[in-house]
């Protein structure tokens, strides 16, 4: 936490002057490598203040994220400050946010608005008891079944609450028909998932509410048959594809994993922009013996055969403390030193030879003394 703190204090202390973080008509481009720290920061911000259960300043982390680039969203901040708003108590916010952007947004068509929206209708209920939001709350819920029938298994079975048989076994809500979705509606659903739980085990009474308007939206299948083909068909045509932007999100949120990718830059944008060249960074030792040569032998290739490169440098520190100075006839010290020594050697050698052949006359000598006084 400090260490993001103080990353964020590093981007700002390094912003244009006339850069305006409160002002609306100034943007981040996330295309750009530079921008990218403080972004990625900002959201690391973001999942420790949820961690901490500091929803409000989460909340109003999660706006600045959106307001620094609302047009391409590089985040995909839209699929949680939803739930970000429902657990600092935004209902209104969240409500005003989805009719503001429901048209240049398409907020009806992500799951996470069609359920969460029917949530915040409802807390206004359980607040000051108003008819119209039950109302309101009930005809978002059913709507959000109808469109996106299999988001509520998943989400009971996040919660762990086991479905009535008539939900489980219905065609348009079972595993079966989940496994049919398109990859786009799965992820979705997951990253939902990954937060919604909590929310709707806030309060008893949600699950009571949730259950009598699933069996009202299974009830309503055989009315709105076109309505659920309508948007069966929109779900397999307009949900095919992943935008880099959200899977961006589900891998920050951890929800997907690829080893191809790095925290520093997950999922990096297909038209990105680097202003200044990196550069090549040194290889490091991976052990202590390899730092060792490469200290001792700055040009040790670790490719090489470690005994040949063991001699090579054994052969370098010889060199290194091992000196060879001539003498005054420019003859190698160390070359005359061995020729005294080989004559030394020879002496030696001539002088054991003699001592043998005085030590056998000696024997022969002995030997005829003893043989005469035999005879």
């Amino acid at each position: 936490m400090k260490f993001v703190e103080r990353g964020l204090f590093c981007c700002e202390s390094v912003f244009a002057p006339r850069f305006q973080l409160s002002n609306f008509d100034h943007r981040i481009d996330y295309v750009h490598f530079e921008n990218r720290a403080f972004y990625l920061l900002l959201h690391r911000h973001l999942r420790n203040l949820v961690d901490r259960h500091c929803f409000k300043t989460a909340f109003h982390v999660a706006r600045l994220i959106y307001r620094l680039d609302p047009v391409a969203d590089p985040l995909a901040i839209m699929l949680t400050i939803d739930m970000i708003a429902l657990k600092a108590r935004e209902y209104n916010y969240l409500i005003h946010l989805y009719d503001a952007l429901k048209s240049s947004k398409n907020l009806d068509r992500l799951p996470n608005f069609a359920y969460s929206v029917a949530l915040a209708h409802f807390f206004l209920f359980c607040e000051n008891g108003n008819a119209e939001q039950k109302e309101m709350a009930d005809f978002m819920l059913g709507s959000a079944i109808r469109h996106f029938p299999t988001v509520l298994l998943k989400l009971l079975d996040a919660m762990n609450v086991q479905p009535d048989s008539t939900v489980e076994n219905n065609k348009y809500m079972s595993a079966l028909a989940y496994e049919r979705e398109s990859e786009g509606i799965k992820l979705l659903t997951s990253i939902y998932v990954k937060l919604a739980p909590s929310v709707w085990l806030e309060n008893p009474s949600i699950l009571s509410w949730l259950e009598k308007a699933t069996r009202a939206a299974v009830s309503s299948f055989k009315h709105s048959k076109e309505e659920i083909a309508s948007w069966e068909r929109m779900r397999k045509t307009c949900y095919v594809g992943v935008p880099r932007n959200i899977e961006r999100h589900a891998y920050l949120w951890e929800v997907t994993r690829n080893a191809e990718w790095v925290l520093s830059d997950p999922a990096p944008p297909y038209n990105g922009r680097m202003m200044y060249t990196r550069a090549p960074s040194t290889p490091r030792p991976d052990s202590f013996l390899s730092g060792l040569l490469h200290s001792v032998w700055p040009n040790y290739d670790q490719a090489q055969h470690l005994n040949a490169s063991i001699e090579e440098v054994l052969n370098a520190l010889r060199g290194m403390f091992v000196s060879e100075t001539p003498d005054a006839d420019g003859r190698d010290l160390n070359g005359s030193n061995q020729e005294e020594r080989n004559r030394e050697i020879v002496n030696e050698v001539d002088d054991e030879e003699i001592e043998a052949g005085e030590m056998e006359q000696e024997h022969d000598v002995a030997g005829y003394d003893d043989g005469g006084r035999a005879g």
